[in-house]
């Protein structure tokens, strides 16, 4: 057998166990992962000597081993109280009117957005139980560690971190939680795709975190799984999404939701059916009034930081697509969104395809480049991949996830010099990019924090893995 027909089949059975992860998960596997998920596949069919026919039939019928394989899908990546003006909201406008909540978070990873939500209510005198769950039982188990090492901290959040203190022991990028906060979270793994009973009671829940885990799931999975939270949800209940995420979704008639807004802060209210029938067809959202009321914290900071954040937030005319193009034309979030799901289903052709149907913008040039450039690297010509993320970053020097691609490459193939002038670049334009608090790149690189891609730059430049 030829090499090239050996990598044919092992691509086709590649693409088989990444479709039973999405079936029985949601979870679409980016391009970055998708080598370290098939090579622990492979591992694991070598641990258990079968064959990929086997295995495949293994991952259909046994829960514990797709569970296993499902952990190493999921990507976790989160901090203390990330994305800050939802938490301004939540102390400004929510919690005076609310003195008790059943709060969930739904996809809370390594816990640390439960534990913000429920430092904040009790530091607002809200009486909360507070729900925490995710698919990933590995992620789950180090909760249960309560200990919180300087990757749980960024410069975002900073002024509630305060609140941890009557929580735990808590130090400057260091927080250990105490045995009584643990026992104030219920812990849970719950699959959000598949999983038909909830942690709680239906119709019981509040507040409803779900964010940064939208990135992974197709536009179909994210409507069922809308649809099925609004079940633990009580009627004028909320639902968080990632501000990178709450673009993408529209409220379709047979969702029990209305998207609303309070300044730069928007969320889904969960509606009667008969509130929904009545609710104008036209109208996006509708603006709560911002209300403020002091606490006997310190989050004075809060407010210049909502300004910031409010000012460089998603605009309007995005949210709502009412450009004076086709409305048939998607937006750039959605066409990374449909490329990065063709790629990890190893469809490079249907990839190629919507890159050259969409109609790019002047100012979008170096999107197509990239995504170009993506494209190729997933087919392994290394060389082309790099050529389009060059271009991309000479067409648009700010343009970091064009530089960082390149790091990556050049240190895949030994090319160390490149591979430090790559990472430099990247480096010095994200410190501008996370200095004027800038978004517009983060929803392409599955949401994670430019602090987080940039602390992945000099842990190369040091000569980390």
């Amino acid at each position: 057998m030829s090499m090239s027909e050996k990598d044919k089949i092992e691509e086709e059975d590649g693409t088989r166990f990444l479709e039973i992860i999405l079936r029985y998960s949601g979870l679409t596997v980016s391009a970055s992962h998708r080598d370290f998920l098939l090579n622990f596949i492979k591992t694991r069919k070598k641990e258990l000597s079968l064959s990929d026919d086997e295995y495949c039939k293994k991952l259909e019928e046994d829960i514990f081993e797709r569970t296993l394989v499902i952990d190493e899908a999921a990507i976790n990546e989160t901090y203390f109280f990330r994305e800050e003006c939802q938490f301004d909201f939540l102390r400004d406008t929510y919690f005076p009117k609310h003195k008790d909540a059943v709060i969930w978070s739904a996809a809370c990873s390594t816990g640390e957005e439960a534990i913000s939500l429920y430092a904040l209510a009790k530091a607002c005198n809200v009486n909360a139980r507070v729900y925490a769950s995710d698919i990933d039982e590995k992620a789950l188990s180090q909760i249960k560690t309560r200990c919180y090492t300087p990757h749980s901290f960024r410069n975002e959040g900073s002024p509630y971190l305060n609140l941890l203190e009557p929580l735990g022991t808590y130090y400057p990028k260091s927080f250990t939680m105490s045995k009584e906060t643990l026992a104030n979270l219920s812990i849970s793994r719950f699959n959000l795709a598949t999983d038909e009973t909830f942690p709680m009671l239906p119709e019981t829940v509040d507040l409803l975190f779900l964010r940064n885990v939208f990135i992974y799931f197709t536009k179909e999975t994210r409507k069922a799984v809308l649809i099925k939270m609004a079940k633990a949800m009580k009627v004028n209940a909320l639902l968080f999404l990632s501000i990178n995420e709450i673009a993408s979704i529209e409220c379709d008639a047979d969702m029990p939701f209305v998207k609303e807004n309070c300044g730069s802060v928007y969320y889904l209210r969960k509606v009667s059916l008969e509130e929904k029938l009545n609710s104008p067809k036209r109208k996006l959202c509708r603006e709560i009034p911002l209300q403020k009321k002091d606490y006997d914290i310190d989050l004075s900071a809060c407010q210049k930081n909502a300004h910031d954040i409010k000012a460089r937030h998603i605009p309007d005319s995005t949210l709502s697509r009412s450009h004076t193009e086709s409305e048939k034309q998607c937006t750039i979030l959605e066409l990374y969104q449909e490329l990065k799901k063709a790629i990890t289903l190893n469809q490079t052709e249907h990839a190629r395809e919507l890159i050259s149907s969409h109609k790019f913008k002047p100012l979008e040039m170096e999107h197509e480049l990239y995504m170009k450039g993506l494209v190729c690297e997933a087919e392994g010509d290394i060389h082309k991949a790099l050529d389009c993320f060059q271009r991309a970053e000479i067409l648009n020097p700010k343009f970091w996830p064009a530089s960082y691609s390149m790091g990556m490459l050049y240190k895949n193939i030994g090319d160390s010099k490149n591979m430090k002038k790559a990472f430099i670049s990247c480096s010095n334009a994200l410190k501008t990019y996370i200095q004027n608090h800038e978004i517009c790149y983060n929803d392409i690189v599955d949401s994670f924090s430019p602090d987080y891609f940039l602390e992945l730059c000099e842990l190369q430049l040091e000569g980390g893995r």
